[in-house]
Order: C-alpha cells, then structure tokens, then sequence
C-alpha cells in the first residue's frame, strides 16, 4: 500500500452505519405495529337515520364469533320498539358479504347477536332497523384485529 490509495475504510464504515441505523428504524416500527394496544375491549359506533339512532357495540372485534349488541332510539333519545333488527358484516375490499343476522331483543331498545368476522382487516356492519316509519339502515365502520 502506497501513501497515494485513497482511504476505503471510512467510506465502508459509514455505508454500514447508515444500513444499520435503517434496518433499526424498521425492526422498531415493525415493534411498534405488532405490539399490543392494550386490553381488547368493546368498540363502540354509533349513527343515525331519519327516525332512529343507533348505537352499535362490539365486544371484540377479532376474527371468529364476535358479540354484537345494537341499541336503538328514537330521535329524542327514547328506546325505540322496532319491529326488526338486522346486521350485516360486509368486507368490501375482499367482496366479503353476508347474509343480514336477525338480532334478538334484549329489554327495550337493546338487541344482540353473535356474527362472524372471518378475517382482520376494514369491515362494514350495515344495521337495519324496521318498524311503524318503514325500513331503515346505517353502515358502520368496523376494524377487526387478527
């Protein structure tokens, strides 16, 4: 080695610098997105229609058999006795729909049921509510965890 070859070990020792300090940033966002948020606990959504409020509770929205409770009210907050409550959970990215699940009164006002959620990802939940002012639905937006 003469005093005139250029100095390639700096250059190296940055280039695996600079990778490593990359590959650290990903590993911790990688972490970071897989880590639990905490206990799973119930999701709460709720919209309203012309005539009815209604105010969806998830239990945990995980894959599988997941507990679905709907409340309904009229518009000045009073429970509401409609005829028929369904729930329908649509996964539009995946073309996922499913036949309306009919929800069974709990005390006024309060329906449940249980629905399948096959996969994590963005779902739909469109309740329909029938009763003396017709039929009428909200969609909900649901996001289920693996």
């Amino acid at each position: 080695m003469t005093g005139l070859d250029p100095p390639a070990a700096p250059t190296r020792r940055r280039a695996v610098a600079l990778i490593s300090c990359a590959a650290a940033a990903v590993a911790a966002l990688v972490a970071w997105l897989a880590w639990p948020s905490g206990p799973a606990g119930p999701e709460v959504l709720s919209a309203a229609s012309a005539d009815y409020r209604v105010e969806v509770s998830v239990a945990v929205p995980r894959v599988g058999t997941t507990r679905v409770e709907v409340t309904v009210t009229d518009r000045a907050g009073r429970p509401a006795a409609p005829a028929t409550v369904t729930v329908a959970p649509v996964m539009p990215a995946m073309g996922h729909a499913f036949t309306p699940v009919a929800l069974t009164p709990a005390e006024p006002g309060r329906h449940r049921a249980d629905v399948s959620l096959l996969m994590a990802g963005q779902w739909e939940l469109t309740v329909a509510v029938a009763g003396p002012a017709g039929r009428q639905q909200v969609v909900l937006p649901l996001t289920v965890r693996g």
